[in-house]
């Protein structure tokens, strides 16, 4: 009865110990004598006393082997606000908003002053049709670049990339000028390359590549624009127009109104209420 009993206790240990050492070394390659050299004194042990000494040894066996692998594995590493930011724009880019969002808001509690995680999560925001989420957050994350001038270094980054990179970014709009897309598209990406945080160089990649029809990648770009800055009536008016062209009429509306509330001068006022009412009239005709 006893010997039944012990055997009944050891069977599970005996099996789990077998699984962690022989499986995982044929899987791994991984040796494990010292282990193995523990146990077998315990298997021999066990032939002349009792199952339960083998039951013993096996569980002393397996808290050592348990105990050298989370030393070799090491501690965990708490998340930080730079690594809640790269997960939450990998999530971004895969279309994953929620989530990215999520992280972001994780990022932000960590690091208050992370303007990167604001940006972020206003484009997570843009990207879901949440303007006015999005908004506030972009008002955070550029309320220390002072006021904005379009053809004036936009003040993040370094001033030295942004001039070499300026270069570029005007050979890119001669190019657009004269309706080589996909060269403007090849000078645009070589100046973000130099200065990636060139808000009127990524609204006039998006603008040339809605000319070779990509509207979602256009909309993307004037979206990254608008992250550096908010303020500029022409970023959302072309991402008014690009969303408008994949038939997102409801956030292609919100995105011409608030381009018409940044106090455009007249003439392009009087388009973009134009194009305020043509958005009304798709809108109402999606519906019928």
């Amino acid at each position: 009865m006893h010997s039944r009993l012990s055997f009944s206790l050891c069977k599970p240990v005996l099996q789990l110990w077998t699984v962690r050492n022989f499986a995982g070394t044929a899987s791994t390659g991984r040796r494990r004598l010292p282990i193995r050299a523990i146990s077998c004194y315990f298997l021999l042990a066990a032939v002349k006393l009792s199952f339960s000494v083998l039951t013993t040894g096996l569980l002393f066996c397996l808290i050592l082997q348990l105990q050298g692998e989370a030393l070799a594995a090491g501690p965990s590493k708490p998340d930080t606000t730079e690594t809640l930011c790269r997960q939450a724009k990998r999530l971004y880019v895969e279309g994953k908003l929620g989530l990215s969002i999520l992280s972001y808001e994780r990022a932000v509690v960590l690091g208050p002053d992370n303007l990167d995680a604001y940006r972020g999560r206003g484009l997570a925001y843009l990207a879901m049709g949440r303007l006015e989420r999005a908004i506030a957050d972009f008002d955070r994350a550029n309320e220390e670049l002072g006021p904005y001038r379009e053809q004036k270094f936009p003040g993040i980054g370094g001033y030295l990339e942004w001039q070499r990179a300026h270069e570029q970014y005007e050979l890119a709009n001669n190019l657009l000028k004269s309706k080589d897309f996909e060269g403007a598209c090849a000078s645009y990406k070589l100046a973000l390359a130099i200065y990636p945080t060139f808000p009127q160089c990524l609204h006039n990649l998006g603008i040339a590549l809605s000319k070779r029809g990509d509207h979602d990648a256009a909309a993307r770009r004037c979206m990254e624009a608008i992250s550096y800055r908010q303020t500029d009536w022409k970023f959302w008016k072309t991402l008014a127009l690009e969303l408008y062209a994949q038939g997102r009429y409801r956030i292609a509306l919100q995105a011409m109104e608030h381009a018409k509330e940044l106090k455009p001068p007249v003439p392009e006022e009087v388009e973009i209420i134009e194009s305020i009412e043509n958005i009304k009239d798709a809108l109402v005709r999606a519906h019928q």
